[in-house]
């Protein structure tokens, strides 16, 4: 799937620790910018008008996915 709001996995899959444990991980595109924790650290909370952008980009994402 590809979509401007949907970060790409590429792969997920388990890898053995000599323990004979296996851990899970998931390889994905990486993305410039900053996380969202950080800018809402930088900023503080956003107001709905600067909320409503970033939550309709999260809703086309998920539109898409489903």
């Amino acid at each position: 799937m590809t979509h401007p709001n949907v970060c790409r996995v590429f792969e997920f899959g388990e890898h053995p620790r000599p323990t004979g444990e296996k851990v899970s991980f998931l390889t994905m595109e990486l993305l410039s910018g900053r996380p969202l924790e950080d800018e809402l650290r930088r900023r503080g909370r956003f107001t709905v008008a600067q909320a409503l952008p970033l939550l309709e980009q999260m809703a086309a994402g998920l539109d898409a996915a489903h």
